[in-house]
């Protein structure tokens, strides 16, 4: 996090306006989907420099290696909603 603070300071960033969680139209950097993110994460250059390339590279592995268990994962509603359909 102080790597993405100073970053912003050096090189006078400006953050934009505050994202507001009840507001969908403040949140279109937003996902709340695992591969969109995670696709960001791996493509940004920023976080290569902030953190260096081997803990972006562990990290996003771990990650994707994470989503892939809950992705894989059938709920207990999907069960409940799907399996008397087949």
């Amino acid at each position: 996090i102080l790597a993405g603070a100073l970053h912003g300071m050096d090189g006078e960033i400006d953050p934009g306006a505050p994202i507001d969680a009840g507001n969908p139209d403040t949140t279109d950097n937003v996902s709340p989907e695992w591969a969109p993110s995670l696709r960001r994460f791996s493509e940004s250059g920023f976080i290569a420099d902030a953190f260096g390339k081997e803990y972006a590279r562990v990290y996003l592995a771990c990650r994707t290696a994470e989503y892939t268990r809950f992705a894989c994962h059938v709920s207990d509603f999907d069960y409940a909603t799907y399996l008397g359909r087949i």
